[in-house]
């Protein structure tokens, strides 16, 4: 079953069950999913045969929620909101589900060492470099932030 299908049977399963916080967090992501696919079919002239995401846009959709509810749960914090910050934090546990796991920082590390060796970067001035080819190649499973960081790490100890 292909993850959007998925997805449209869980929202269906928490509407019967009465999960409120299953069935809006759902909710928020369908209507996500849907104005990327309205997008798609506006750039596609209006066909609606090419008006479906791929499972990669879909990753893509579900990626940014859980990103804008991290970023939701640093203002709450420093906002001294706690209450609003555990509701985001769920909401990034329901979404998980759905989420395809990132690699870890080891093999990020590897993989920035990897182009790092290939583009032949030899300090901070190949940063953006270094950022394009490494995100390239591992779009949708590695966090931006992570991988800016560690290259940034890593290109300071080379120069």
């Amino acid at each position: 079953m292909i993850l959007r299908e998925t997805i449209f049977n869980d929202l269906t399963e928490a509407q019967k069950s009465g999960d409120a916080d299953v069935v809006s967090t759902l909710r928020l992501l369908i209507s996500n999913i849907r104005n990327k696919e309205i997008e798609k079919r506006v750039e596609a002239g209006g066909d609606s045969a090419k008006s479906l995401l791929d499972e990669g846009e879909i990753q893509n959709a579900v990626q940014s929620e859980i990103k804008k509810r991290k970023d939701a749960i640093s203002f709450y914090l420093k906002g001294k909101r706690e209450d609003l910050a555990q509701k985001e934090q769920k909401e990034i546990e329901i979404l998980s589900r759905y989420a395809r796991q990132l690699l870890s920082d080891d093999d990020v590390r590897k993989e920035v060492k990897k182009v790092i060796g290939e583009v032949g970067a030899a300090g901070p001035g190949d940063l953006g470099k270094v950022m394009g080819q490494v995100m390239s190649r591992l779009k949708g499973r590695a966090d931006g932030g992570v991988v800016n960081t560690i290259v940034r790490e890593l290109l300071t100890k080379t120069s």
